[in-house]
């Protein structure tokens, strides 16, 4: 077979080429410190870095998600250690307020230390998280609790908030909705919330106030 002159020139050349090729991907992984930098390079070894790198993916967002769980769970803890903190304090004046030795001055500034608990525990019922959004508010994304125009206090949140997925098949509830937080305490005839625990109370201290409101709201 006749070889040209230019076909003799051809082959190095080509040869060169692939030789380049070879060493520009033997740089790369010189200096990424990668062996597989395509499919081509291993079409199973491809599968399985690609694999590893969908895992650390998941793994980082596990990541994220139990660091904002974990804040959550601070900023639950935190509020309701005031709300405790508000109750123990309320059920002292409550003590007060029932004894026989207070008299009608006293019990009116009773119930304006009541109605400033009252307002404080509706400050921290509707505390948003580190994210702004409410934190006792449930899946509504609005605040919890609104308080309406005869100065009752209703629940508006909805629903118990989504739990966090933290690792493969596992998720954690890091709040609580409201309506769970401050509500459902046994009452005769049904359930009620702390909110209106504390109006009774407020309103049995008024002059004319229900005889017994006092302890009702003791109970």
């Amino acid at each position: 077979m006749r070889v040209t002159t230019s076909q003799s020139f051809d082959r190095p050349s080509l040869l060169m080429t692939n030789l380049t090729s070879q060493a520009d991907r033997l740089q790369a992984q010189v200096a990424t410190g990668k062996k597989i930098l395509a499919p081509s390079d291993s079409a199973s070894g491809w599968q399985q870095l690609s694999g590893l790198k969908r895992a650390g993916a998941d793994d980082s967002a596990y990541g994220a998600n139990i660091r904002t769980a974990q804040a959550l769970l601070a900023a639950t803890d935190t509020a309701l250690d005031q709300v405790e903190t508000q109750l123990q304090r309320a059920r002292s004046l409550a003590v007060q307020a029932n004894s026989d030795t207070v008299n009608a001055e006293g019990r009116a500034a009773i119930k304006v230390e009541i109605e400033a608990i009252l307002t404080d525990l509706i400050g921290v019922a509707n505390s948003t998280d580190t994210r702004g959004q409410p934190l006792f508010g449930g899946t509504s994304g609005t605040a919890a609790f609104t308080v309406q125009g005869d100065g009752s206090v209703m629940w508006t949140g909805g629903g118990e908030p989504a739990a966090i997925p933290i690792g493969d098949g596992e998720s954690i509830a890091a709040t609580t909705s409201g309506a769970r937080a401050f509500g459902g305490i046994a009452a005769s005839g049904g359930t009620t919330d702390m909110f209106q625990i504390l109006s009774a109370f407020a309103a049995a201290l008024e002059p004319d106030g229900t005889a017994g409101g006092v302890g009702t709201a003791m109970g």
